[in-house]
């Protein structure tokens, strides 16, 4: 009789246990079969808008503190505001950079004020992707340090962006309207970043080929920038 119940209680924990074994995720102690794709769908979505976002930022803080350096570059150049790149820089950097100038005057032909200005916005981006990036990914607040070297580096990125954008500019309008007004205010400002390369590479016939390697020098930079996990 021992024996019996015995032999039926091994075989009841037996057939449970394939039961168990073939029974769906849902079933075994309650956990929802759905929750994981639920949550993998969730981080995608949270993904993909903190990309929109830090896409959206980059470029405001792109123009933004592009502006600010562009302003401080024709200040050392002694570039005159009065031309319709002189006159858009100023619109668009008026109200943060001469607050700045009462607090930070210039020094040595430099515009430090304006320097501080791109700075500012560079650790404001900094600061609100790297919040956003804790709220949504519960990952932790990185150090002061840290934030300050990513602002560095991403002004250092967006400094490159203007540089390039200025030879290349410079480089189009040469070619298809060597009279446009624009042309020797952009000649001015991107001059000084052609000579070093000019001085080594002379010019072949009519062709100019520093732009060229300027901005494959640059863009070298950038990728190094990315790959270093800095921008």
């Amino acid at each position: 009789m021992g024996c019996s119940l015995t032999h039926r209680s091994r075989e009841g924990s037996r057939l449970r246990g394939i039961f168990c074994a073939h029974a769906p995720v849902g079933a075994r102690g309650g956990y929802n079969a759905q929750r994981q794709p639920r949550d993998l769908n969730t981080f995608a979505g949270t993904a993909m808008l903190y990309k929109i976002v830090h896409l959206i930022i980059d470029f405001a803080g792109t123009l933004l503190a592009g502006a600010c350096l562009l302003r401080a570059w024709m200040q050392r150049q002694r570039v005159a505001m009065r031309n319709p790149l002189g006159q858009f820089v100023m619109t668009l950097t008026d109200w943060l950079i001469k607050p700045l100038r009462r607090l930070i005057p210039g020094y040595a032909g430099i515009d430090w004020a304006s320097l501080v200005a791109a700075l500012l916005v560079s650790l404001c981006a900094v600061l609100v992707l790297v919040s956003l990036r804790a709220a949504s990914f519960d990952v932790g607040f990185p150090a002061v340090g840290s934030i300050i070297g990513m602002a560095l580096t991403w002004l250092v990125k967006w400094a490159i962006y203007l540089a390039q954008a200025l030879v290349l500019i410079g480089a189009v309008l040469s070619w298809v309207n060597p009279f446009s007004p624009l042309l020797p205010v952009v000649d001015a400002l991107s001059g000084p970043l052609l000579r070093p390369i000019r001085r080594v590479l002379p010019m072949m016939g009519r062709l100019d080929l520093s732009p060229l390697v300027f901005l494959l020098g640059t863009q070298i930079a950038l990728i190094v920038l990315q790959d270093v996990g800095l921008s």
